[in-house]
């Protein structure tokens, strides 16, 4: 009687294990449809918004906070929408809020130069940027704005000069990569998922390489950091 009853609770054990596991793939699978879901409606946005692409973003960038300096130019082209099309719609829309303008760079790593919008500075010439900029009081950004999930295509990966996106979930933190980030920030490096890497900067790496020698090395004093004095869609809108 003891062995049978043992054999039961086996039995009885095993359909738990069994059932908790085709509970946790469904589960993953309702996940799954709805990101592509997702996916799918971010890139008809994109094509019905920015056209075909590939877009390009034009990043001015000087001085800092209660300085002027002369702005230098920084272009970056994004990834094809068909790859990234979560990615690209949540940084574009950004974009053409006026989210990033009055942002700064933030950090100065070995590998990276990162930008945040944790706090602002008033962009001359524009001053209903507080009003288009959702989650912003009084200069400061009160909510993180954040990926959905972490997008990643292995066709396009955090070689020197591309764009990724940091944090869990990803945002609003970008960083330009200054070196082979694969095996760091690609599959299998700071997670379980890679960051998202979504665009390649084609014009100004001389700026960025200049402000990366010129900077102290680590997180900036906020006296020190580099303002975004605006960020706009250069290319691809349907009507432009």
């Amino acid at each position: 009687m003891e062995k049978v009853l043992q054999q039961k609770d086996e039995a009885l054990t095993k359909a738990e294990r069994r059932l908790t596991a085709m509970g946790k793939t469904v589960e993953r699978l309702d996940e799954n449809q709805l990101i592509q879901s997702l996916r799918d409606q971010n890139l008809l946005f994109n094509h019905l918004r920015w056209g075909e692409g590939p877009v390009r973003v034009l990043l001015e960038l000087g001085g800092s906070p209660g300085k002027t300096e002369e702005a230098e130019e920084v272009e970056f082209e994004l990834a094809p929408f068909e790859l990234l099309p979560h990615v690209t719609h949540w940084f574009l829309t950004l974009v053409e809020t006026g989210f990033w303008d009055g942002c700064h760079l933030i950090r100065n790593a070995p590998h990276v130069l990162q930008f945040n919008c944790r706090g602002r500075t008033a962009v001359t010439g524009n001053p209903s940027l507080l009003a288009r900029v959702p989650g912003a009081e009084n200069g400061r950004i009160t909510g993180r704005k954040s990926i959905v999930f972490q997008e990643f295509a292995p066709d396009f990966n955090h070689l020197p000069f591309t764009l990724g996106v940091a944090g869990r979930p990803g945002g609003e933190d970008f960083y330009v990569n200054l070196v082979d980030n694969k095996r760091n920030h690609g599959p299998g490096g700071q997670g379980p998922e890679p960051d998202p890497c979504f665009a390649e900067v084609v014009k100004g790496k001389d700026v960025l390489e200049k402000m990366h020698q010129k900077l102290t090395t680590g997180f900036l004093k906020e006296d020190d950091f580099v303002l975004i004095r605006r960020m706009l869609i250069k290319g691809g809108e349907k009507g432009t």
